[in-house]
């Protein structure tokens, strides 16, 4: 009879650390890696005199660490600990000043990606995206872009926590970051 109840116990106990197992895993957000970037940046990037001066008017420290470097696009992390929350992209080369955007919230789940993109229209047309890049938290995978029906238009990757894409086609008036299973996760413009 002991025999019997040891059995019955341990199988009590098994179905507990199951059920167990199964709520730590239902617990676990659906997109893991939004509110986190890896890519904390390498090497010192050389801050124009001036912008060193905004940035610390800003309250912000005036150091720049590289994060990727796609075609002539350099993509930075300004700041120092407790306020680096800063991104710029310098798209004429080094030494020219960076473009600087400052997002408290970014990564998070409600800002996955800090879009740096520039949208536009030609002779009169519709906005369109003229030139897309920006950074991107861990648990985004790519960026697609799509037309005004909602079709995948273009697509690029999300390698350093960085997206840039050239010759961005002109029927793409939308940027959805991806995760790696394909959900989207936000859009430009929501």
């Amino acid at each position: 009879m002991g025999g019997c109840v040891m059995k019955r116990i341990t199988s009590f106990v098994l179905i507990l650390l199951v059920a167990a197992a199964i709520v730590a895993a239902q617990a676990q957000p659906r997109h893991s890696g939004l509110a986190s970037i890896a890519n904390v940046g390498h090497g010192k990037v050389q801050l124009a005199r001036s912008m060193r001066l905004e940035l610390e008017r800003a309250g912000i420290a005036p150091r720049a660490r590289l994060l990727a470097v796609r075609g002539r696009k350099s993509f930075v992390r300004l700041g120092g600990p407790g306020n680096d929350h800063c991104y710029g992209v310098n798209k004429k080369g080094n030494g020219s000043p960076f473009g600087v955007t400052c997002w408290n919230d970014f990564p998070s789940a409600t800002h996955p990606i800090l879009d740096l993109s520039t949208f536009g229209a030609d002779g009169g047309g519709p906005v369109h995206v003229l030139d897309a890049q920006g950074i991107a938290a861990d648990g985004v995978a790519s960026v697609v872009f799509t037309d005004a029906g909602g079709a995948v238009v273009g697509r690029a990757p999300v390698t350093a926590n960085v997206y840039a894409a050239a010759g961005v086609p002109v029927s793409a008036v939308r940027i959805v970051a991806l995760d790696a299973e394909g959900r989207m996760l936000f859009a430009v413009p929501k």
